[in-house]
């Protein structure tokens, strides 16, 4: 049925829900600097916890030891979370010792020692995690 009111949002199905392709796409994060420069981590799964591998006591689903700037890390066991909600990419700060930023803002937790609250993300945003610059990107 369409008319005043009636018409489907463009982009959206018949039910308002995404197109397929919508739902179906995948993301990635491309490293933008240090010895990791260049590669993209694809996002498998959700929720995907990006920090540092410490076996046997944390494991983590996104990696990042190799491409630490410095000899010392600075990037968190369990720094953040990204996570689909509702078709919706996120990412959600938790032990980020050194902070997680999205285009430069910080993200804040509302209690200490608590995860933030979910921030939106979509292709084309920058994250840095301590000093670790991230681009978040299409993937597949």
């Amino acid at each position: 049925m369409t008319g005043f009111g009636n018409d489907p949002i463009p982009g959206m199905g018949a039910a308002g829900d995404p197109p397929a392709a919508t739902q179906a796409r995948g993301y990635a994060l491309r490293v933008l600097n240090g010895p990791g420069k260049g590669r993209e981590l694809p996002m498998e799964g959700s929720p995907v916890v990006l920090g540092r591998n410490d076996p046997p006591d944390v494991t983590v689903e996104m990696d990042l030891s190799e491409c630490e700037l410095h000899d010392a890390p600075v990037i968190s066991r369990r720094h953040a979370e990204l996570r689909m909600a509702a078709g919706q990419l996120q990412i959600v700060a938790l032990s980020d010792r050194n902070g997680t930023f999205v285009n430069g803002k910080q993200i804040v937790h509302g209690k200490p020692n608590e995860p933030s609250a979910p921030v939106a993300l979509k292709v084309g945003d920058k994250l840095k995690l301590a000093d670790l610059e991230l681009e978040v990107i299409a993937h597949g």
